[in-house]
């Protein structure tokens, strides 16, 4: 496995030459070995591979739709990284608790809560269930923004802001799906933010 992440890591930095910006650069240390959600837009399929390289220092599981694992050479390098699979199309609890597994050992996750590429147009709806899971959990999700256009070796470089932790903790006098929802669009509007500066 490792061996596959550090290849794929090694074309994703030569091919797109990622520019990382912290918000808060000292979120570069505080978040390494910390249980979290990464959440992102997403704007092509290359963002999977992308996020996980930029993000490799934190080694977080990748949500990925089932369908690719379907296929023979993604589903090959799948298989043998950190990912979690979920059907897009008949969703079920599986990656929920597979993912509350991976929390509890201490891992942080990677999730694009549009659930589906955007290309070029405007954020999509995000869905809840990225809040709900950091909630059940208690862990934080931090708001990442993607932007480049994936220019290969020249060109503009691919870069993705890395924003301030939002807090998950519910209250008592909230039910979880609730709590989930409110934050859901608090986590949309804080990554909307990070495109819409482009530091």
């Amino acid at each position: 496995m490792n061996l596959i992440l550090g290849i794929s890591k090694a074309v994703m930095y030569i091919a797109y030459r990622p520019k990382i910006i912290y918000t808060d650069k000292s979120l570069k240390k505080r978040l390494k070995g910390k249980p979290c959600i990464f959440a992102a837009n997403h704007t092509c399929h290359t963002d999977g591979l992308f996020a996980g390289a930029v993000l490799s220092r934190y080694k977080p599981y990748s949500l990925v739709a089932k369908d690719w694992y379907d296929k023979k050479l993604m589903g090959f390098f799948l298989k043998r990284a950190r990912t979690i699979p979920i059907d897009r199309y008949n969703p079920d609890s599986d990656w929920y608790i597979m993912g509350q597994r991976v929390l509890e050992k201490g891992s942080p996750m990677l999730i694009f809560p549009e659930g589906k590429t955007n290309r070029g147009g405007p954020l999509g709806e995000f869905k809840p269930g990225a809040a709900l899971l950091a909630a059940k959990m208690s862990v934080p999700i931090v708001p990442c923004a993607i932007y480049g256009g994936y220019h290969k070796l020249f060109g503009k470089r691919q870069t993705m802001i890395i924003g301030r932790p939002v807090e998950m903790i519910c209250p008592d006098n909230i039910r979880p799906s609730q709590f989930a929802k409110k934050q859901t669009v608090v986590i949309q509007d804080k990554v909307q933010k990070l495109l819409d500066e482009k530091i």
